[in-house]
């Protein structure tokens, strides 16, 4: 009996060193090529670029190309924005280093004694290396080069670092990305000026942006959603039960979808003497500012 129990024993072992080995060796394979997470934040994003009137402070035109963006650092957010998208994305978020094993491993199960897709196992920083460095592709290669990059970036940036890309970076749907285009898009006012309610509205929109489109024929579902998040957020402990109850009943109204243009005439004389200029790419991708001599009133 004990010579069974020491040959399980150095099996199990010699198991466990192949499998280490075949980890590393993995890890060193789809490491090859892969872009260097350091420059994440240096890379040239692209966004939209604004025509304002001579105060600076009217938007006459947002232009943007395939992409509508304006990037906001997250201390110029309110603290339940980011709240919100970890309450529903990935509550783990400050405790995990990139990838949350456990929920991995729940989520094999899952496809495997229940069937269906592979869900809930991606982590914020996970969704950000997809969003801003990987495509989408639902490859098991793709899915390893995630995991590798994830790790990375969660040991060369600080939780609120990628939280801030993520809010910068995830699609909310057409060509809104980033949660200030969003607000700007659906609620026609800043994200900094979103109540906690707009705020887990907006939450629930990357998982499925055209689905839960405010413009589409799933509102209903988007606005249970929200109240999930709202209840998230209170099982987590980052508003209270009562406040959640009390967002829940917060009217809430979208912006009409079309873009308005203020002193079209003007406006559209501006962005052809600017594309002459300075070429349609720049002018749509290159986050400008652009104050006119438009005295709107």
């Amino acid at each position: 009996m004990k010579r069974f129990a020491g040959i399980f024993v150095t099996l199990s072992i010699f198991a466990g060193i192949v499998g280490v080995g075949v980890v590393i060796a993995g890890i060193a394979y789809f490491s090859r090529d892969l872009p260097d997470p350091s420059q994440l934040i240096e890379r040239q994003s692209v966004e939209s670029s604004k025509i304002y009137d001579r105060t600076g402070t009217t938007v006459l035109y947002e232009l943007h190309g395939d992409v509508k963006r304006t990037y906001i650092p997250l201390d110029q957010l309110p603290e339940y924005i980011g709240q919100a998208a970890i309450s529903i994305e990935d509550k783990d978020f400050y405790t995990h280093h990139g990838v949350n094993f456990k929920s991995v491993f729940k989520a094999i199960f899952e496809k495997v004694t229940r069937g269906g897709q592979l869900r809930g196992a991606s982590t914020i920083t996970q969704q950000l290396v997809k969003n801003a460095i990987l495509s989408s592709e639902r490859t098991l290669s793709r899915k390893f080069k995630e995991w590798i990059l994830s790790l990375q970036i969660e040991r060369q940036y600080e939780k609120d670092q990628i939280l801030e890309l993520y809010l910068n970076e995830i699609p909310y749907g057409s060509v809104v990305y980033g949660i200030e285009a969003a607000s700007q898009t659906f609620f026609a006012k800043p994200a900094k000026q979103l109540t906690v309610a707009e705020a887990a509205m907006l939450a629930g929109l990357p998982k499925a942006p055209t689905y839960y489109s405010p413009y589409g024929t799933h509102t209903d579902e988007l606005f249970i959603r929200q109240q999930i998040i709202l209840d998230k957020m209170a099982e987590q402990g980052y508003i209270t039960s009562e406040e959640a109850e009390l967002y829940k009943k917060e009217e809430i109204t979208f912006s009409i979808k079309e873009e308005s243009i203020l002193a079209p005439h003007f406006v559209m004389y501006v962005r052809d003497l600017l594309a002459e200029q300075h070429g349609e790419k720049f002018l749509e991708e290159g986050g400008l500012t652009i104050i006119t001599t438009l005295d709107l009133e």
